[in-house]
């Protein structure tokens, strides 16, 4: 699935490539969209035209087009979306700075995590019995980036321009577990390991970052090209270890974090040489791994 500046959501074909529907009803740019698991649907996030006092994170049908229901909260563009492992739960990211989980069979608001625009920031739940709320360390800037962990316990979320952090939060009560800080720019992509216990971050800053969630630390670090920004990075299960896939440039590179104690693991470095590299014909915007699958989009619009 893929979204553009065309304000058009598209469903292609992985095995011919050719297209098999184009959902229509977006009054801006497309910034993000993301399967459910079981593939019955889609959630969008856009940039839709100022008259909307809020904009909008879309769930649509995959096989007929057809707009499922709209989730509308967030006040700013919508930079990012992701289903939760049951596709139980919708989460996004937004320019207001927050993130927001939704309920995805009733389109109910679940929880608000981040800034209220009032000078402080606010993590709200709201439930039949009225709204509650506690100060928690939202962003600074915007949300460029969200990621669910396997389990649906936690979220962890990238800021952008002026923020540069990651966070992670508790799912269920939208305490925050850990602030991971250490990129220079701007976090474009967030995913957790398949065991909850890493996650992995990449940014503006040529930088693909690896943190143990427990103790809220680096754990190491891939330096990508001086004149490209790292795209994404998506996590599997490889036996063992974790694969990751980072974008740099028109360079796709496979590496390994090898687990604590391995023999291989030399000067607390925990990365693996590249496993794998492959070049696309356009610079890397984006990647998605769905099992052996890998998903890449391109700057040239493929």
């Amino acid at each position: 699935v893929s979204g553009a500046e065309d304000n058009l959501i598209k469903v292609w074909d992985a095995a011919t490539g050719a297209e098999v529907c184009t959902m229509v009803g977006v009054s801006g740019w497309v910034k993000t969209a993301e399967f459910s698991p079981d593939g019955k649907w889609i959630v969008s996030g856009s940039s839709d035209t100022p008259e909307w006092i809020y904009k909008h994170v879309t769930i649509w049908d995959t096989e007929t087009g057809a707009v499922v229901r709209t989730l509308m909260g967030h006040s700013d563009d919508i930079f990012s979306v992701a289903f939760s492992a049951d596709g139980k739960r919708v989460v996004s990211g937004s320019k207001d700075r927050t993130v927001k989980i939704w309920d995805a069979a009733t389109g109910a608001l679940v929880r608000t995590i981040g800034h209220t625009g009032e000078g402080r920031c606010l993590c709200k739940t709201w439930d039949r019995g009225g709204d509650a709320g506690c100060p928690v360390g939202g962003h600074r800037g915007e949300v460029k980036a969200v990621a669910i962990s396997p389990a649906g316990n936690l979220v962890a979320s990238g800021g952008g321009y002026r923020d540069n952090l990651v966070k992670v939060w508790d799912a269920n009560s939208g305490a925050e577990v850990c602030t991971l800080a250490g990129h220079t720019s701007s976090v474009t992509w967030v995913a957790f390991s398949d065991d909850a216990a890493h996650v992995v971050s990449g940014g503006l800053d040529n930088m693909v970052c690896f943190w143990d969630i427990a103790s809220g630390t680096e754990v190491c670090q891939v330096a990508g090209s001086a004149f490209a920004f790292v795209a994404g990075a998506a996590t599997s299960q490889h036996h063992t270890n974790q694969r990751v896939l980072t974008a740099i440039g028109d360079t796709l590179l496979i590496v390994e974090l090898l687990p604590q104690g391995s023999e291989h693991v030399e000067d607390g470095a925990a990365l693996h040489a590249p496993a794998a590299c492959f070049k696309a014909p356009q610079p890397i915007n984006s990647v998605r791994c769905h099992g052996a699958t890998i998903c890449l989009g391109c700057e040239d619009g493929a």
